[in-house]
């Protein structure tokens, strides 16, 4: 049994889920610097580094952390 068998098929995706983390998280990061404070459920630092963190945290800035202009 070789062990090396089956790495690139990870790597590829690991690469591939790099690269989406990377763009959904510059993203949401362009938004939080666009949009006002008070626009934005807490603080522009804490989702900047929760949405660095983890890519399921963006998609709850985008649900949740976000306030609709009046």
């Amino acid at each position: 049994m070789d062990p090396m068998k089956g790495t690139k098929p990870n790597k590829l995706a690991l690469l591939l889920f790099a690269i989406g983390h990377i763009t959904v998280t510059a993203l949401t990061w362009r938004d939080i610097k666009r949009r006002p404070t008070e626009q934005i459920r807490g603080g522009k630092l804490v989702w900047r580094v929760l949405t660095a963190l983890n890519t399921g945290n963006s998609v709850v800035y985008w649900l949740l952390g976000r306030r609709r202009p009046a």
